[in-house]
């Protein structure tokens, strides 16, 4: 109800718009769960109990209001095979202002799959600029919008399904972001008790605590520690996302005595000192140092080396692993390995003390070790003869 300054006409052209006239209107949606409930069956979306209520003043060129709006529950009806999963989003509550430069939103709250989310932002447009806003809402907000979000305490489970290659349900997170287009992305992420899926070589890193700061395009990692096979590893560096290209990795991974390979039969430790890098190009590589240590092989080394087909399998042979998740699985390798009597082998048909000077290069989906393995103080049994 009210009044604003549209003037309709029976001809051509059929409604006039004075752009200095008066605006003075009350606008109010109220629920109605038959209405929704008849439009959600032929949309994409579900969406429960709307409300919405907006006063209006000034001219078409400067309005000025305040309004609100409110919602049970928004949620995508049906997925489609390869399409992103989208969060269900309830309780929300948005407080709207109008100060005549554009739309400024302080506070949005509500819950994305349980977990409570604020958002404060401004997005400045005029009624002229409402069609550029409407073709892009996401890019126009990147080129002109400012926003904040704060979550305060969140299940990594809530999370984990939007980058499903590498965190499994498990942890906590705690975000404070905010972004402008002058400063871009500012603020930090904390993440607490996660657990990763196999990493390669790395296998599963548990007890994950990392403090990501964000400063413009680059994130800084900071603090970032975790247990592998019980021994801490840290991680420590940087990555960037330049407006002209893809991102960019410089990260450092330092751990002692790490178990890299723990089955029965055969034990293999390690101190690492990796150097984790790629370019805007998206070409990525894994330098460093291995230092091998405390081997143990009490399996027959029959059982080691592939057979048949197996012999084209990554995983099944030397080094024995192999990452396919993209890009990932594209990086390329280059690691110095070494050890100085690290095995001790203790089979039915071999004895004896393993050192190793070789380079672990390829990609991490097809890696490769290369060098010379030397056996001393050996021994070799066979049904009726041994050798020394």
């Amino acid at each position: 109800q009210g009044r604003v300054p549209v003037r309709f006409s029976p001809r051509a052209p059929y409604w006039h718009i004075d752009k200095d006239g008066a605006i003075d209107t009350h606008v109010a949606l109220e629920r109605s769960p038959e209405v929704w409930a008849a439009l959600n069956q032929v949309t994409r979306f579900e969406l429960e109990n709307p409300e919405f209520d907006l006063n209006l003043e000034g001219t078409w060129s400067r309005p000025r209001g305040e309004g609100r709006l409110a919602f049970d529950r928004l949620a995508l009806a049906e997925e489609g095979e390869g399409e992103a999963k989208w969060p269900v989003i309830t309780a929300v509550e948005a407080k709207l202002i109008d100060d005549g430069t554009g739309l400024v939103f302080d506070p949005v709250t509500a819950r994305l799959d349980g977990q409570e989310v604020t958002l404060r932002g401004l997005l400045p447009f005029t009624p002229d600029e409402w069609l550029l806003l409407s073709e892009d809402p996401l890019a126009y907000f990147r080129d002109y919008g400012q926003g904040r979000i704060e979550i305060p305490h969140a299940r990594v489970s809530a999370l984990a399904k939007f980058i499903p290659g590498y965190l499994v349900p498990t942890g906590e997170v705690k975000m404070n972001l905010q972004y402008s287009p002058e400063d871009g992305m500012n603020g930090e992420v904390v993440l607490a008790d996660a657990v990763s899926r196999p990493l390669g070589p790395l296998g599963i890193l548990q007890d994950i605590q990392a403090k990501l700061v964000f400063s413009n395009r680059s994130m800084e990692v900071q603090d970032v520690r975790a247990l592998m096979g019980g021994q801490p590893v840290f991680v420590s560096g940087q990555t960037t996302w330049p407006e002209d290209g893809l991102v960019t990795v410089d990260l450092a991974l330092k751990g002692t005595n790490l178990p890299l390979i723990r089955k029965t039969g055969i034990l293999l430790r390690s101190d690492l000192d990796l150097k984790i890098e790629s370019d805007s190009d998206g070409r990525g590589r894994v330098s460093g140092e291995a230092v091998l240590r405390d081997g143990l092989v009490l399996v027959d080394v029959r059982s080691l080396v592939p057979k048949g087909g197996s012999v084209t399998v990554p995983s099944r042979r030397p080094p024995y692993f192999s990452v396919t998740i993209p890009p990932l699985n594209q990086w390329e390798l280059d690691v110095a390995l070494r050890g100085n009597e690290f095995l001790k082998l203790q089979t039915p048909v071999l004895t004896g003390i393993a050192s190793l000077n070789a380079r672990l290069d390829g990609t991490l989906e097809n890696p490769r070790a290369i060098g010379d393995l030397l056996l001393s103080d050996g021994e070799i049994r066979l049904p009726f003869a041994r050798f020394e």
